[in-house]
Parts: C-alpha cells; sequence; structure tokens
C-alpha cells in the first residue's frame, strides 16, 4: 500500500504571509493511504482529534509549496473534495503532508460546551468565550473556568 505522512495542525488558524505556516505548533502524525478518500480522510481527523462530527464541521487545508522563475512559492490550498484531496496526494514530490484543520461549531452553543476528550475545543475555546475590553475589572466566569479580562 503506498502511504503518505501526514502531520496535523490544529487549534488555532492557517498564516499565510509569503509562506504558509500555522498559528500554534500542535501537531498529530498519522499516515494515509494515497488512494483516501475526502469522507474516510475527514472521518480519520475526528476520530484523531476526538472532535464530536455532531457538533463540529472541520475544514482541511495544506501548502502547496513550488518553485516559479528561480524563486520558492508557497499557496494555501483547501482541501474541499476528492479531486483537491488527489491532487495534493499526486505530487511526486510530497513528502509530507501539512494539513491544517480548522474547526466550526455547527451551532453557536457549541464552541462554549467543554469536552475534556476533545483536543480541539480546549485548545481554541479559550479564544472564542474571551470578551476583551479595555477597561479594567475584575475576572469573568464563563462557565466553570475563569479568565482575566
Amino acid at each position: 500500500m503506498d502511504s503518505v505522512n501526514v502531520l496535523i495542525y490544529y487549534g488555532g488558524y492557517v498564516v499565510a504571509d509569503g509562506r504558509v505556516g500555522y498559528s500554534i505548533p500542535a501537531t498529530r502524525p498519522m499516515r494515509i493511504s494515497r488512494s483516501i478518500t475526502f469522507s474516510q480522510l475527514i472521518h480519520d481527523v475526528q476520530r484523531m482529534l476526538t472532535i464530536n462530527p455532531f457538533k463540529f464541521h472541520i475544514k482541511l487545508s495544506t501548502k502547496y509549496s513550488y518553485n516559479m522563475m528561480a524563486s520558492y512559492v508557497e499557496e494555501h490550498v483547501h482541501i474541499t473534495d476528492d479531486d483537491s484531496l488527489q491532487f495534493m496526494l499526486d505530487l511526486p514530490t510530497l513528502g509530507c503532508l501539512y494539513l491544517y484543520v480548522e474547526t466550526l461549531p455547527i451551532d453557536d452553543d457549541v464552541a462554549h460546551d467543554y469536552d475534556p476528550q476533545s483536543f480541539i475545543p480546549i485548545i481554541t475555546q479559550g479564544f472564542r468565550t474571551m470578551v476583551v475590553d479595555d477597561e479594567a475589572g475584575p475576572s469573568t466566569y464563563h462557565g466553570d473556568r475563569p479568565f482575566k479580562l
């Protein structure tokens, strides 16, 4: 079986400023078959990161690197279906697929739920639930976890 190494980046956001990277170095490694389908990849990522598919949609993207006129170029590519996934997996120079995971709550209330088994909400929850206020004041509590303003 022909397979490829994958580094899954999660809990942050894509940074594309000439080079494509990820805001947080949280990664999980895995191997996938080059013949994997998009729906199977979504399922495998959700399972590995223990993302509840009834509470969160996930978006996948990666970077595509190439040389153009003696300069190195990186493009941010969204993986949205079997064709875009297969395009990346068919690249002859692909040694490792850098897979960036973005989670989107199905319902706005989901972003505030605390799921101790999931990697994604734990990392991103503080960013989604913190309210920024320029005025000094006491701590704000969201659920049972305090956040300093």
